[in-house]
Parts: structure tokens; sequence; C-alpha cells
């Protein structure tokens, strides 16, 4: 039987091991007071509009309460309080979030991993490779800069930008950003694909540079031959992939036989391997999310906060467990 996190490996984390500093880097000091926290204490039992004065006063919760799992949200005019709810608060700003989840590749991951408990390093690299899209993207075709990522716990990783600017972009924005950055419309059942937008012509050219290129290494010789490559073709191509250290848009258009329809393969390589974000994680500017630091009670690991440099290395199966710390 799987082990579970209980009340007294969280009293042991919470009082000698929790650290606050992936939370103060990820949603810094300032209006700390006016952040909204929310917290399932237990099984069924969910609490929001809960704020803080101090750093102090949150970890003597965390002492007193034991939550199963914590989560961090936006910041409004004043403290949210269970008597003065963020319903009756003016909204002031919140990190532009994104959110990259492995159970919206169910149909197209190529291992036996289903669910939401599941993930292996074959499946693991969808969500890194999603992770680099988005770090470039956002950083080249909107200028955001100060960007972190968080492996949530389980199976997914979150995109926190934090620019002053991002802070402020309301729900309308954010929908924009997200939509922009959308091709797969229904993951979970149609598979419902958009066509690749020519008026973007730096995303047109990232998905037949990083996203082609991961496509290719990750594809057998047989998948190719069912995309209408000869066998004779299909080798060359995964043999030139593997010796190119900077793969290019020229490269992909250059590997494509003439007898190949480009626009199968393009759809082939978005669906395969191409972000698949939760769109109301972006657009909703009241969303919770997991506070880096915190335990993901589902799987005993910590919620970590990601070395942007080490984004193509990082490995759920590297994160602690909280059993591992206590």
């Amino acid at each position: 039987m799987e082990k579970t996190v209980n009340k007294e490996d969280l009293k042991k984390f919470y009082e000698t091991i929790f650290d606050l500093k992936p939370l103060i880097k990820a949603i810094g000091l300032t209006d700390f007071e006016r952040r909204e926290f929310g917290f399932l204490l237990s099984e069924g039992v969910f609490s929001r509009n809960l704020s803080f004065k101090t750093l102090s006063d949150f970890k003597n919760f965390l002492i007193e309460k034991l939550p199963l799992q914590q989560f961090v949200g936006a910041v409004y005019d004043q403290g949210p309080t269970f008597l003065n709810p963020i319903q009756k608060l003016n909204w002031s700003y919140r990190e532009l979030i994104f959110d990259v989840d492995l159970d919206s590749y169910d149909a197209v991951r190529r291992c036996d991993c289903r669910g939401s408990k599941q993930v292996c390093e074959d499946c693991w690299s969808l969500a890194q490779d999603a992770a680099l899209f988005l770090d470039e993207t956002l950083r080249t075709d909107f200028g955001f800069e100060d960007l972190i990522f968080v492996f949530s716990g389980r199976r997914g990783i979150h995109c926190w930008v934090r620019d002053s600017v991002a802070k402020e972009l309301d729900s309308e924005q954010r929908s924009a950003i997200v939509s922009y950055l959308t091709m797969i419309t229904d993951e979970k059942r149609s598979q419902k694909l958009e066509e690749i937008p020519k008026y973007a012509k730096t995303l047109r050219e990232r998905v037949f540079q990083k996203i082609a290129k991961s496509f290719f290494l990750n594809v057998s010789k047989e998948d190719l031959t069912l995309l209408g490559f000869r066998p004779e073709d299909a080798e060359k191509v995964i043999d030139f992939i593997e010796s190119k250290e900077n793969f290019s848009p020229e490269d992909y258009y250059r590997i494509i036989p003439a007898h190949v329809d480009p626009k199968r393969i393009s759809m082939a390589i978005v669906l395969g391997r191409y972000p698949r974000l939760d769109k109301p994680v972006t657009s909703d500017v009241r969303r919770l999310l997991r506070i880096p630091g915190s335990v993901h009670s589902a799987t005993g690991k910590i919620c970590t906060i990601i070395d942007s440099h080490k984004l193509e290395k990082f490995s759920p199966e590297d994160v602690p467990k909280v059993w591992d710390l206590i």
C-alpha cells in the first residue's frame, strides 16, 4: 500500500524542517499581510480567505493546524478574513501563472502512465519540453524577465511570471496570452487542433525548432513510417537529429521528404509534444496555487522551485519526500 502523509509527519515537518525561503522567493514580502492563503485542513475540509500579518503568524498557523495542503493566492486592498472574504475586497494583483499538468497528455503519453498519480522519465520529458518552450516564448514574444518554475509535488510544473506588468494583467489579458500559446483546444477528448498561426512568426519557428527536435528525438522509425516516411528516410532523419546540437526551422524543412505531407507531420508534432496548458489557472486572477516548499500530501514530495538553468536535467525522482527529511 502506498504511504500517505499523516499529521505526525506534518508536525515534525512544520516544526523542524519547513523553510519559508521558497515562498518568499515566489511572492516576496511586499504586501504579505494582504495576500490570500488557503489550506486543506483535512480530507474534505478546505479553508481559504485567510491572511497573516507576519511570517511568524503564518508558520505558527501551520504548526497549530497541520494542514495537508497549502496554497497562496492574490493580493487585495485588505487582508482577507472569514468575515471579510475576497468577494468583498478589491483585487490588487497576482503573479501570472501557467500550469502544465501531465493529465492533459494522457491521450499521447507513450508510456503506461495515466491519471494524476503516475509519472515516469519518458512522460516527464513532455513537461520539460513545455517548460523550456514557455520560458523562451514568454521572454522573447512578451518581454517578461522574472520567471520561476515550480514542480508541483506530483505530476506538473507551474510557471510564475513575477514582472510588475504581468502581475497587474486582468483576466481578459491573461486569457489572451494563454490563447496565443494554445494549439490543442480539447486535449482530453477530441484532440482538436488549431493551425499554427501564420502571423506568429517567432512562435511558428519555435515549434519547428524546439518541439520538432524533441518530437524526432522521441519518435520511433516505425512511427515515422506510419506518417509516410520510407524506412530508410526515417532512419536518416533520426540519425540527423541526434547529430545536431542546434536544430533550426530550416533543418526541419530540409528533412521532410517531398513525398510526405508536411501538414500531417506538423500536426503530429504539435499533438505529440506541444505544451498543453490549463487555461483557467492562467485566466483566473483569484486562483490559489500550491506553495513552494510545502508538502504534497498525495505523494509526500516537496513542492520545489527548479533552477532555471537545470530545467532539462530536473527529475521528480530527485525531489525528497517528507519522510526522507524528517
